[in-house]
């Protein structure tokens, strides 16, 4: 196997720390930090819709592409009418280029219905000139928000990270837990590609599934993104970390493959995109639906009337609800 790392590449520690989440403020015409975790619990949602969507980064007409992907959302996906806010959700893009990011910040349905974090790309890693970006309703409670650069990533990788406050059903004998509230942590995530980068997303995804309990206060988390799961094996690395997987139903099959079908390269298709999550912790996740099958526009430099996909990658669509 290739190695990843060689006695030539300079070590490059993790490195974790707190981001802001932002706003957008009609009235100041801009987008502005938000002070975090002032929700009263009965106005925390019981689950959340969470869809993760890697939207190519080096793909033609990338505004437009983008712009489609968000219609096909909020319409198509979150049955919102124009302008409407969507029910509780995050939404994970990865691969949201310099571009990309500006439009981000100027669609009015993202302005008038999202927190969004990281503000600026100056927060990923040092050279990425695309990165992840989550978009969270405001309909939820945001506890705090960090992103973890992995080091030594070839790619500039990394993980943006959201805790949410839910809260919990009431209990069947009523009373008890009707006002409880738990942090559910989502990452946002895009690991290491190519066959070269087999052992770094092993330690990547470690690192992942070690911060959903990193501290007492966390009752468990969701990590969902671009797992690049090309090598042997890498399907079962989940399992091996203590994560279970929300797709049950193969690995190999024409339905759970998210790429390969939208792309000009040749190669195998292959479910590159996943849900994992901390099993046990008083919540069900969904089994995911793909979105963004088949959503395409007019190639803005060619002209031509042939299909420029809004991405390579289909999206995954899923629900966590607590349960207690």
């Amino acid at each position: 196997m290739e190695a990843l790392y060689d006695d030539t590449r300079p070590v490059i520690p993790d490195y974790l720390f707190k981001v802001k989440a932002y706003r957008y403020r009609a009235a100041r015409q801009g987008w502005k930090h938000i002070h975090l975790d002032k929700v009263e619990s009965k106005k925390c949602p019981s689950q959340v819709r969470i869809i993760t969507w890697n939207v190519s980064f080096d793909m033609s007409g990338p505004v437009e592409r983008l712009n489609a992907a968000l219609r096909h959302l909020e319409t198509d996906i979150l049955g919102c009418k124009k302008g409407e806010a969507p029910d509780p959700c995050l939404i994970l893009l990865q691969e949201v280029n310099i571009k990309m990011f500006s439009y981000l910040l100027e669609d009015a349905w993202v302005r008038s219905n999202f927190t969004i974090t990281p503000r600026q790309p100056d927060r990923w890693p040092k050279n990425a000139f695309y990165g992840n970006v989550t978009l969270v309703s405001r309909s939820i409670c945001i506890v705090d928000c960090g992103i973890v650069h992995f080091g030594g990533s070839v790619y500039q990788r990394s993980g943006v990270i959201v805790d949410i406050r839910l809260k919990s059903p009431p209990s069947k004998e009523g009373g008890g837990n009707k006002d409880s509230t738990g942090i559910i942590r989502i990452i946002n995530t895009h690991l290491e590609s190519m066959p070269s980068g087999l052992a770094a997303r092993r330690v990547q995804l470690d690192i992942l599934s070690k911060l959903l309990f990193a501290n007492e206060e966390l009752q468990g988390g969701l990590i969902a993104g671009d797992m690049n799961s090309i090598g042997p094996n890498e399907h079962d690395y989940p399992a091996e970390l203590g994560l279970r997987d929300a797709w049950k139903r193969g690995d190999n099959t024409k339905e759970a493959h998210t790429w390969g079908y939208q792309s000009p390269e040749n190669y195998p298709a292959a479910r590159l995109d996943k849900v994992l999550y901390l099993p046990g912790r008083g919540y069900k996740v969904e089994e995911p639906k793909r979105v963004g099958v088949g959503i395409a526009v007019k190639d803005p430099v060619s002209g031509e009337e042939t299909k420029l996909y809004a991405s390579d990658h289909y999206g995954l669509d899923t629900v966590l609800r607590m349960t207690r």
